[in-house]
């Protein structure tokens, strides 16, 4: 059977009277190692060539992956394969949502915009306020707040700033913070309204 390296507790030794080879009925000496389910096996590491032992090794101690220093690497598997880290899935993934800016935010002129982004594939989904306060602290995802222009002149004149024009220095300035901001918002009159 296969077990792999994270589950075994590999190049344990007995001096003898502790463990049996099964095949000669001879107590057995020698380098041993135990895999997760508690079953001892000939040799300092598992191969083809392993064979059974019986009887209990008293230097294995407990194989509990929270407390055998060995299993640590693979704490994460284990912990919540058995529930014991339940409370990692409650968090909910806020849903993308299409902004709505209302008759103030047009009295304004402008109005926040959130977005999120995994960080191990990039991908970017705009998301309410209440979204972006429940992923800020969240080391998976990637969070932005972006100041909208929504009224003006489509291009800036010399009294005033254009939409398309200060929008599309928000997005300069924010690339860095977040890459392909750009891209995701390739519209840059999105939702305005040109005066």
């Amino acid at each position: 059977m296969y077990y792999p390296k994270s589950k075994i507790l590999e190049n344990q030794y007995t001096p003898g009277g502790e463990l049996i080879d099964p095949s000669t009925g001879n107590t057995y000496q020698g380098y041993y190692h135990v895999t997760y389910d508690g079953n001892v096996y000939t040799g300092a590491s598992h191969s083809i060539s392993s064979q059974p032992l019986s009887g209990t090794p008293s230097s294995t101690g407990s194989l509990d992956p929270l407390v055998r220093p060995a299993y640590i690497a693979n704490f994460d598997y284990d912990t919540v394969s058995q529930g014991k880290m339940s409370y990692l899935f409650k968090f909910t993934l806020p849903g993308p949502i299409y902004p709505s800016p209302t008759i103030s935010d047009y009295s304004n002129g402008q109005f926040n915009r959130y977005f999120m982004q995994l960080v191990t594939n990039n991908k970017i989904n705009e998301i309410s306020q209440v979204g972006y306060q429940a992923i800020q602290q969240n080391p998976l995802y990637n969070s932005l707040t972006l100041v909208w222009k929504l009224t003006g002149p489509l291009h800036d004149t010399s009294t005033s700033s254009g939409v398309a024009d200060t929008n599309e220095r928000t997005l300069a300035m924010n690339e860095k913070s977040m890459n392909g901001i750009s891209l995701y918002l390739s519209n840059l009159v999105e939702l305005a309204r040109i005066i």
